[in-house]
């Protein structure tokens, strides 16, 4: 909302790092793409090194989107997936355990709900999924126990929510922003719509013509974006349908202890400019055959999820 015209009509290319300088400001409540497919890893290790922090964090069932909460960038967590802070998962909810941290939480079909009444530009929406949950005691501040006003039977009113920021990770942008993401989308459609300002990152950038040319068009239109960056490999370690397959445990085994987080934020979160050089660390780390395999059977839209399963 707020956007004038001569805005919208302006140029949107930007490098990763000015993106997210621009757009993206300590307080923020953020909305993350991706449940488990195409997260906009990339963005948000610009975030953590640029330092934004007292962060409010909308995530769907995030893995890079974690080490905000670990690194101690978020005040507050939205979501559908707590378990993510259970230590049993690893060194990152074992450090966040000493984070004063305020966790908000939904089932996924109240955060989508939530996220849908942002997006529809309505004060709340309704629904009957929570009713007889806990969710009425533990989050009172979205959701009400009210009456249907034409039959007066229970509804739960979830309230509307409004990113300040959403940041989604594609296939295709074109430089206005039009953006085609395929296979599981989750939330992020209501979540790019619901969201005041809004950042694509893509693997590439391609003409108008071509996003044209996608059956059904494009997924997010350019009218709502502020800035779009072309960043290869911008989900890794996440796969992205079309693209390159989950890589999933290899990054867990990097992370595994303490030192290996340790490591790996020095190494290849801080210690690098760029997704092309982290791209290149990896590369030198694991050698070129394994990252040209991560694209070999890439098609698949839950490409190498079993190993995944595993590896939790």
């Amino acid at each position: 909302g707020g956007r004038s015209l001569v805005t919208v009509q302006t140029g949107k290319v930007r490098s990763m790092a000015d993106a997210i300088t621009e757009l993206v400001a300590d307080g923020d409540c953020i909305f993350l793409s991706g449940m488990q497919h195409g997260e906009p890893s990339a963005a948000i290790h610009e975030i953590l090194r640029q330092g934004q922090r007292g962060l409010t964090l909308v995530p769907q069932l995030p893995d890079t989107g974690q080490l905000l909460i670990s690194e101690g960038r978020v005040r507050r967590l939205l979501t559908g997936y707590t378990s993510l802070l259970d230590r049993r998962r690893g060194v990152m909810a074992r450090r966040a355990e000493g984070i004063d941290l305020e966790v908000v939480e939904f089932s996924h079909g109240a955060l989508a709900t939530a996220l849908a009444a942002g997006k529809m530009g309505l004060p709340y929406l309704p629904t009957t999924a929570l009713l007889g949950s806990d969710y009425l005691r533990v989050n009172s501040e979205f959701f009400r126990l009210e009456s249907d006003p034409f039959e007066g039977t229970p509804v739960v009113a979830v309230r509307a929510l409004r990113p300040d920021v959403a940041i989604i990770h594609v296939q295709r942008a074109d430089s206005a922003g039009n953006a085609v993401k395929t296979g599981s989308l989750g939330m992020d459609v209501a979540g790019v719509h619901a969201a005041a300002r809004v950042i694509v990152t893509t693997e590439r950038l391609v003409s108008s013509a071509e996003i044209r040319s996608h059956p059904g068009g494009a997924t997010i239109p350019g009218i709502i974006i502020d800035a779009v960056v072309e960043v290869p490999w911008g989900a890794w370690p996440q796969h992205l349908h079309g693209e390159y397959e989950d890589d999933f445990r290899t990054w867990r085994r990097m992370i595994d202890d303490d030192e290996g987080y340790d490591d790996f934020l020095r190494d290849a979160v801080y210690g690098v400019p760029d997704r092309e050089a982290l791209m290149a660390l990896v590369r030198a780390r694991l050698g070129d055959g394994h990252v040209e395999r991560l694209g070999a059977t890439a098609q698949h839209p839950n490409a190498r999820m079993h190993e995944r399963m595993e590896a939790r």
